[in-house]
């Protein structure tokens, strides 16, 4: 019986050291990839100065939202000066997937024609978001109402709610049932087979046994829910 019970905790040892490696591999992807979920990704793909705008100096700023949220301009900068026409609590919000041409408008003389002109967007979250060009010829049009007055206005702050909280608890709850009921019919069986001596060996035995069970069924749960993603 001794021999058995060494076998037996020989084989559930190789298999809870399988099993934690793939667990820590899976869980570590997971983090990897819901982080990347969560991150704003957002970028300037093209700025527009647009020449003799009434309200004052003007530029028309492309963002490109490439994340899986959307993401909110809260604060837009030329040069370290703030931008007049977004108010606090007010924000341009650009829905996951898209790209949107927003406008910054600045006091008259901020933005200087042939000078390096820096423009920085900064989200609701905090992200910084940075872009550098000449302004000159290449990247300035003459401003036309048709053309120059469309486009997104701040809107009420709004940021989209990440459900990646929500997968993790579900994860968790379907582990814990499901581990409870396999680890159960795993423990009767193995009784069964091995039948302990004394209560020293059932400890042992059924200690092995619980830890094998919830380690393969929470890689097993963690695989399924959260599978790998290709990314690009």
């Amino acid at each position: 019986m001794l021999r058995k019970i060494l076998v037996l905790g020989l084989v559930v040892g190789l298999c809870v050291l399988f099993a934690g490696i793939t667990i820590f591999s899976t869980w570590t992807d997971g983090m990897t990839i819901g982080l990347m979920g969560i991150v704003e990704q957002a970028s300037i793909e093209n700025v527009r100065f647009v020449e003799g705008a009434p309200p004052g100096d003007t530029i028309k700023v492309l963002v490109q939202n490439s994340g899986s949220i959307s993401v909110a301009i809260g604060r837009g900068y030329a040069n370290g000066i703030l931008a007049t026409n977004i108010n606090p609590g007010q924000a341009f919000v650009i829905p996951k997937g898209s790209a949107q041409e927003i406008t910054l408008t600045f006091p008259n003389d901020t933005l200087v024609y042939g000078t390096q002109q820096q423009i920085k967007l900064i989200t609701a979250k905090g992200t910084y978001v940075v872009f550098s060009l000449i302004y000159n010829s290449s990247c300035t049009s003459q401003y036309d109402p048709v053309k120059d007055n469309v486009g997104p206005t701040p809107s009420a702050f709004h940021i989209e709610p990440s459900t990646h909280g929500q997968d993790q608890a579900k994860a968790l709850f379907v582990a814990l049932v499901l581990t409870v009921i396999i680890d159960v019919g795993a423990c009767l069986l193995v009784n069964q087979v091995i039948q302990p001596r004394n209560r020293r060996e059932l400890f042992v035995l059924l200690f092995f046994v619980t830890v094998s069970v919830g380690f393969a069924t929470i890689s097993v749960v963690s695989n399924i829910l959260f599978p790998p993603m290709t990314i690009g």
